[in-house]
């Protein structure tokens, strides 16, 4: 019952956006680069003066940015987390993707000045092999546009159990 459950949530969160590809992720952000740039100053710079850590676009109970919803759609985000660290280093995270229930999933996002959990490696991280190991896996991708590295990551997570 669980599993059926599992798989109903799964489809129905899936059809409300398409799922990416790695590939679609990275040209996005090689198209994309100055926005996320543009991104990164506005966010950190909300991150060191505002009292959230977390901005969805227009959503009722907070206060609105049209600037930061605009910079969001262009770059394919559906919300955005910031703050600043210990060493007031900003890091962000930029979700685009996600589907799945009670910690059981995938998550496609874009995040800036993190530590990396795991580097990619484009022999053991393709998609078709994570989903074959039935482990749970993640990866940090750096994200290069122009020749030079800004700070971005690909995230990639799937979990297949909690």
């Amino acid at each position: 019952m669980r599993t059926v459950i599992t798989l109903l949530l799964g489809l129905l969160l899936s059809s409300c956006s398409k799922k990416p590809t790695f590939e679609d992720l990275v040209n996005n952000y090689q198209l994309n680069s100055n926005v996320f740039n543009e991104l990164s100053a506005l966010a950190c710079k909300l991150a060191k003066s505002a009292r959230i850590e977390r901005y969805t676009p227009r959503k009722n109970n907070q206060e609105s940015s049209t600037e930061l919803d605009q910079l969001l759609a262009k770059v394919s985000g559906k919300y955005i987390e910031y703050r600043i660290g210990n060493d007031s280093q900003c890091t962000l995270e930029v979700l685009v993707y996600a589907e799945g229930f009670a910690g059981v999933g995938q998550k496609f996002s874009y995040t800036y000045q993190v530590q990396p959990s795991k580097l990619f490696n484009k022999k053991i991280h393709t998609y078709d092999k994570i989903i074959a190991a039935r482990d749970n896996t993640t990866f940090d991708m750096p994200l290069i546009a122009n020749d030079k590295f800004t700070g971005w990551y690909f995230n990639f997570t799937y979990n297949h159990k909690f």
